[in-house]
């Protein structure tokens, strides 16, 4: 996997790597993916609670949640992400639709790992996500 630059508020810009996982067999890796996370403008307080527990966790987790939307009234396929159980935002719609059409499937195990990303302005920030998509 490539390295990463990000971003923790207060610290200079560091690189890094999401954790690796030994849990699972790469030979049943059918995808992987580097994404941000959209809508959290609108969900600012959500943000900030799931930012502070992050940096609680020395600015990444493994708690993330991916969950289907069907019943979504902008896109059907849409995937809603939660840290640390916390509702944030969404997979972006446009640059992840192999994503969002293998997310659909029922034989797969996802596994995702959720850091601070880069600023956007003082008071706005972005989370990156590392999804790995494997078969049962």
């Amino acid at each position: 996997m490539s390295i990463f630059n990000f971003w923790k508020p207060k610290q200079k810009p560091f690189e890094c790597q999401p954790k690796k996982d030994d849990a699972f067999d790469d030979a049943n890796l059918i995808y992987k993916t580097v994404t941000g996370i959209v809508g959290m403008k609108y969900r600012k307080k959500n943000a900030r609670k799931a930012l502070n527990l992050l940096e609680l966790n020395d600015g990444e987790t493994d708690d993330v949640e991916l969950m289907r939307e069907p019943t979504n009234p902008h896109d059907h396929l849409a995937i809603k992400v939660y840290l640390f159980g916390i509702f944030v935002g969404y997979i972006p719609r446009r640059e992840m639709r192999e994503l969002r059409r293998i997310i659909q499937k029922e034989n797969i195990i996802i596994k995702a790992t959720a850091m601070v990303g880069f600023p956007i302005d003082e008071n706005e920030f972005d989370f990156a996500l590392f999804i790995k998509i494997y078969s049962k």
